[in-house]
């Protein structure tokens, strides 16, 4: 996710949007209108999103309800703050007290909606550079990876612990190879969706039964494929 592109996405909407903090993948990032850095209250910190992020947690939720998956609205003496749900993180966002707040939820959601993740896989290869990059590059496409393995026999522990959509899996590793993952993962779950990707013409030509790619790969055709697969 772009956390840049969605921080600026929010601000524009309106001038009155003081600060939006979101807390994913166990960091906390935040941005605030220009100029009003050093007027932001205690309820405008990276702290108190950690704050609404356990009441979250633990099921205490803040005072109205608004729409499902719900955002959460608060009223304070100088501001609004929002709180919603976005991928497997929470977002905080607060306003000052004169804007139409339900029409500036509205339209952070039409913004939420386009940051979504549209796909849950995991991605295997014993080329950690290569596992890295190419998680980045899905990231970008809203594809989230929900874990990383670097060998046949985690490919196998991954996918039955996480239940991916899609696992994306190198062929030629050391010890537990691509062939051993598929046959372990298909002998458990038949309707597993797997994409393979290889360097090498003869295991393009030995499996007929898997989607395929050759390294190296165009991460649009591998989306293409992904999203044909969860679909199927």
């Amino acid at each position: 996710m772009d956390f840049e592109e969605f921080f600026d996405s929010v601000l524009k909407i309106d001038a009155e949007i003081r600060f939006v903090g979101i807390y994913q993948d166990r960091e906390l990032f935040s941005k605030t209108q220009l100029g009003i850095e050093n007027y932001l209250t205690k309820e405008e910190t990276e702290e108190s999103l950690m704050h609404s992020l356990n009441n979250w947690k633990s099921g205490n939720k803040l005072k109205h309800k608004i729409g499902n998956p719900f955002f959460s609205l608060s009223k304070y003496e100088k501001l609004y703050r929002v709180t919603f749900p976005l991928n497997e993180g929470l977002v905080l966002i607060t306003t000052a007290l004169d804007v139409d707040i339900f029409k500036i939820i509205s339209e952070i959601e039409s913004i939420k909606n386009r940051f979504e993740w549209i796909c849950n896989v995991i991605v295997v290869d014993d080329d950690r550079d290569m596992v890295e990059s190419l998680s980045k590059l899905l990231a970008q496409k809203k594809i989230h990876v929900v874990a990383k393995g670097f060998n046949g026999k985690e490919a196998v522990e991954l996918y039955f612990s996480y239940k991916p959509d899609v696992l994306l899996l190198d062929m030629k590793m050391p010890e537990h190879d691509g062939i051993y993952a598929i046959n372990e993962i298909k002998t458990q779950d038949p309707n597993a969706k797997i994409i393979a990707i290889s360097a090498y013409l003869d295991d393009y030509a030995r499996l007929s039964n898997v989607s395929t790619f050759l390294k190296p790969i165009d991460v649009d055709e591998v989306v293409e494929e992904i999203l044909k697969l969860k679909n199927s």
